[in-house]
């Protein structure tokens, strides 16, 4: 989460509220349970990975493949369905989910410019990424010191993509 935009930093931070204004709000009990690798919710009860698996399996899985991962994007859609309590997804949520139920980190972005993620950049190619990320995180950190952050997020999401540019 520490390598993503703030867009996607705020994102995931509304997306973490709701799911506990939820539990809140309707009583849940969040019970983690061992060899479970989604959240799963029965009446009051919402079940959860227990430590263990989030800081073993699922970190790893998180830390290999990402949300490429199909046991990553199961979890990723469990906790969604759970905070959006089974509606529609909000705008700040859809920015991270796709509509063909990718889930978009700035490394996910990022690596969609490249043929391979194993690609071997030249340092000018390697400097202009950075100069291109630097970029983008001073217009997204611009925007949050003139706005609050729900305004601030609402202009990220209705701004035109950032593509990495191409040689």
């Amino acid at each position: 989460m520490d390598s993503n935009y703030p867009e996607v930093t705020l994102a995931l931070t509304s997306l973490v509220v709701d799911a506990a204004d939820r539990v809140r709000r309707e009583g849940v009990t969040v019970t983690p349970k061992a060899g479970l690798k989604q959240f799963e919710l029965g009446g009051s009860q919402l079940n959860v990975p227990e430590f263990e698996s989030l800081n073993g399996e699922l970190l790893y899985c998180a830390v290999t493949e990402g949300v490429d991962n199909p046991t990553i994007r199961s979890y990723l859609d469990s906790v969604l369905a759970f905070a959006s309590g089974g509606g529609e997804l909000s705008r700040s949520w859809a920015k991270i989910r796709t509509d063909i139920g990718c889930y978009c980190t700035t490394e996910a972005e990022l690596l969609q410019g490249f043929a391979s993620a194993t690609e071997q950049l030249s340092r000018e190619e390697g400097l202009r990424l950075v100069r291109h990320c630097c970029d983008r995180l001073e217009a997204q950190v611009k925007i949050l010191s003139q706005h609050s952050s729900e305004t601030a997020l609402e202009a990220s999401i209705n701004d035109t993509a950032y593509p990495f540019p191409s040689s």
